[in-house]
């Protein structure tokens, strides 16, 4: 139903509205050809930006037909306005039917770099599909609109996004360098991220395959009584963005965590909201920088700064979740100076660096900010409009059961001390309780992560595992459980027999296995008729380290001979690197034992101008040890 406003409230949202229907008014004329102007700064040197991006441009086309929802132009003035940048479209240089992500808007020429986003192209071909259908809503009070329509279908039916697709690894690449011909090595691999429109309207389109979108990363953490999943920079437009055309539906997993999102920005300091935005800061030309600022709680970038810059856009996003805070915090930043001309301003900078204890006003407008508010402000006055004519295509509406996926039972949440900008790290992944896996088995894996926000490893119920560190795989993973299990092993060498402490690699049917995994430690424990055994796995809370921590028993019987055996394979670089090339990624791994100090440094000398990777192993007690580089000597010496 509609979100119940006072008349009060709905006043004050149709004045904002209009403020910000002038920028489009002034920037995105015949000077501009009918594209709309990046930006435009007022201070302290007044500019307009002569770019612009699918972003803008799709974005522009819904406030077009946002204004004529509202009754601010006619259904003749909408046609003309959308014929006239459509047609400035049509002309435009792409690449299998995708805008570049940057145009001139004096000449319409390419500008370098030569690049295709694939969340910009996104944006601009779903904004593409909800015109299509609003624009249906005024034919007949503009006869030459059917044919407008068809020219809209055009450029959605011609634009691909399979090229876009990373096929082996189930993501979409961040983009594509056209010059340079290659693809960003960088993928969206996060459901909470502003690319979850691209992935709904590719899998929607049937582009790319249904399973992209369990693909997709649903990192969990709970804090101040809400549940949700984490985004990469913890910032609203990642969070709520996407769902300028996307229904939210109760109850269902993008629903608490969008709340979850709105309840972490909310209990920061007033006012609230941020994103990624300009702040306080300038280049050689006093242009303002730009940079996403966001929540700790809500991120799994570890090195957020924490700084204050709050971005009123921010607040426009979240008005599906509630009207009454926001239009309080919206009415709180008018009070700081925070509006002008064209509505609310970028931005307030009041971190100490650069505002000294006060406040900072970003003074420019955004076109992409301006868009995303007033196309927010259009769903909340029109009961969500632009969500019900995006979903009244056929292919989009088919994938809605995406959208109604049910909050994932809380076997593994992050933990988020609470934050009042806290500079205190979030506590490690755990389980709300303790999880004992009996007797596991390769067809139904438990799967548990320990980090602390810089290393994380993914450990198994049969004891596969992969260690990373910020991106680097530190030892060797292969999804091929069975035939050629990786991770760190464990071994009892026993009067010339060899027992493994964890189900795999060995598989052995005479012994019994078992896994706990809980807050802090993962505890794997095998057993038989003569013999108990125990490892723990605990990570430090602040290094990228680990404790390994072996307790055996043994029955009647004395153990007269025994070794103890670690195992794993050090990789040193990133996963994909070590994947295409297995052979030759193992040429650049050295080892070296340090005997006083009790341990073995790996190293890996990159190629090229690249840092040496450092990875340490070492025991204690210092008893006889030895560290041997091949599997051959190893079982030799186990035998002997």
């Amino acid at each position: 139903g509609k979100t119940a406003l006072s008349e009060k409230e709905r006043r004050q949202l149709l004045e904002y509205q209009r403020a910000m229907w002038r920028y489009f008014e002034d920037f995105a004329g015949e000077e501009h050809s009918y594209l709309p102007a990046d930006n435009y700064q007022q201070a302290p040197i007044g500019r307009v930006a002569y770019r612009t991006s699918p972003t803008n441009i799709g974005f522009m086309l819904l406030c077009f037909l946002g204004a004529r929802d509202l009754e601010f132009i006619t259904s003749e003035t909408l046609y003309e306005r959308v014929s006239r940048s459509i047609g400035s479209v049509e002309k435009l240089a792409k690449w299998h039917g995708h805008l570049y992500n940057w145009y001139d808007t004096r000449n319409c020429a390419v500008l370098a770099p030569e690049y295709i986003s694939t969340v910009d192209s996104a944006n601009f071909c779903a904004c593409l599909v909800a015109l299509y259908h609003g624009l249906g809503e005024y034919e007949r009070e503009a006869e030459k609109m059917p044919a407008l329509r068809k020219r809209v279908r055009r450029l959605i039916d011609q634009t691909d996004f399979a090229p876009l697709f990373d096929e082996k690894k189930d993501l979409f690449y961040i983009g594509y360098d056209k010059r340079e011909e290659a693809y960003a090595k960088s993928h969206y691999d996060l459901l909470m991220s502003e690319a979850r429109l691209a992935s709904y309207f590719a899998v929607a389109r049937r582009q790319v395959p249904k399973s992209h979108w369990s693909a997709l990363g649903r990192a969990m953490r709970s804090a101040d009584g809400h549940m949700g999943a984490l985004a990469w920079t913890g910032t609203m437009f990642e969070y709520f963005m996407p769902h300028l055309l996307l229904p939210v539906y109760d109850n269902s997993f993008l629903y608490e965590s969008l709340c979850f999102a709105l309840s972490c920005q909310k209990i920061q300091d007033s006012p609230w909201g941020y994103s990624e935005s300009a702040f306080y800061a300038f280049d050689q030309m006093l242009n303002y920088q730009y940079q996403a600022f966001g929540v700790r709680a809500l991120a799994l970038k570890t090195d957020l700064e924490g700084e204050r810059v709050v971005s009123p856009y921010s607040t426009f996003l979240t008005l599906g979740l509630g009207v009454h805070a926001q239009m309080k915090n919206l009415k709180t930043l008018q009070k700081l100076g925070v509006y002008g001309k064209y509505g609310f301003y970028e931005a307030v900078d009041l971190s100490k660096k650069r505002a000294g204890g006060g406040r900072a006003v970003v003074k420019s407008f955004m076109s992409h900010h301006i868009g995303m508010s007033f196309l927010a402000v259009v769903n909340i006055l029109e009961d969500h409009i632009m969500q019900k004519r995006f979903m009244a295509d056929d292919e989009m509406r088919s994938a809605a059961e995406l959208l109604k996926e049910k909050v994932p039972a809380p076997s593994g949440l992050y933990s988020a001390r609470k934050q009042k900008h806290s500079q205190d790290k979030p506590s490690l992944f755990h389980t709300s309780e303790e999880v004992v896996c009996d007797d596991p088995m390769v067809a139904d894996l438990h799967a548990h992560l320990l980090t602390n926000g810089q290393a994380l490893h993914v450990l198994t119920d049969i004891g596969v595992s992969a260690f990373y560190e910020n991106g680097t795989s530190l030892t060797r993973m292969r999804r091929d459980f069975l035939g050629a299990p990786k991770g760190v092993f464990a071994f009892l060498a026993i009067e010339g027999k060899l027992y493994s402490l964890l189900k795999a690699p060995l598989y052995q049917d005479d012994c019994h296995y078992s896994a706990e995994f809980g807050a802090k430690r993962a505890l794997y424990r095998m057993e038989r008729e003569d013999l108990c055994a125990e490892l723990s796995i605990v990570m430090h809370e602040d290094f990228t380290c680990e404790r390994l921590d072996l307790k055996v028993q043994r029955g009647k019987k004395r153990i007269k001979d025994a070794f103890f055996i670690l195992y794993t394979e050090p990789v040193l670089e990133a996963a994909e690197d070590e994947i295409a090339h297995p052979a030759f990624a193992n040429l650049f791994v050295r080892a070296r034992e340090e005997r006083e100090q009790g341990c073995v440094i790996f190293s890996r000398k990159h190629r090229g101008e690249g840092a040496s990777f450092f990875a340490v192993g070492g025991l204690t007690p210092r008893r006889g040890w030895q560290a041997l580089s091949s599997r051959e000597q190893i079982f030799a010496a186990c035998r002997r």
